[in-house]
C-alpha cells in the first residue's frame, strides 16, 4: 500500500432535500448533492453549501460541532435535531424548519418570543437570588 493510498479518505455521496422560502407555506423543496466524509455532520453539509451550490441558504447556528449553542435545531428527516451532531449519510435526507416556529427563510425560524421570555426568566431568576442575598 503506498502512502497515498493510506491517506486517501473515502468520500460519499449526500443528497439533502431542503425547504426553501420565507415561510411555511411560501416555497419548496430543492435538492442538493453534497460530498462528504464519514462522521461529518449535518451542518458541515449546509456550511458547505453555502460556501458553493447555495450561498444565499440560511439557516442558524454559531458553536459549530460542539453543540453549545443550541442554534442549528431542524427537522432531519421528520425528527427535530441539532444538524451539528445528527450525522450525514448517503442518499437522501430532507430538511426542514422547526415544526410550529414562524419561518423567516429556508431552515431559519424566529427565535425572538422564545429567546424574550428566556430572559425574562433569567432576569426573575436574579432578582429572586438578590433577595435572599446570594
Amino acid at each position: 500500500m503506498n502512502v497515498a493510498s493510506y491517506h486517501a479518505v473515502e468520500k460519499k455521496l449526500a443528497c439533502l432535500r431542503i425547504w426553501r422560502g420565507t415561510g411555511n407555506e411560501a416555497g419548496r423543496y430543492q435538492e442538493f448533492d453534497v460530498e462528504f466524509e464519514e462522521g461529518d455532520s449535518v451542518l458541515d453539509g449546509l456550511v458547505r453549501l453555502r460556501y458553493g451550490a447555495a450561498p444565499d441558504l440560511a439557516f442558524a447556528f454559531s458553536c459549530f460541532n460542539a453543540n453549545v449553542c443550541k442554534e442549528c435545531a431542524i427537522r432531519i428527516d421528520g425528527a427535530v435535531d441539532y444538524a451539528c451532531i445528527a450525522k450525514l449519510k448517503p442518499g437522501l435526507t430532507q430538511l426542514d424548519p422547526v415544526p410550529d416556529q414562524r419561518v423567516l427563510r429556508d431552515l431559519l425560524v424566529d427565535t425572538r418570543e422564545r429567546d424574550e421570555k428566556g430572559a425574562t426568566l433569567r432576569h426573575q431568576m436574579q432578582s429572586i437570588a438578590n433577595r435572599k442575598g446570594t
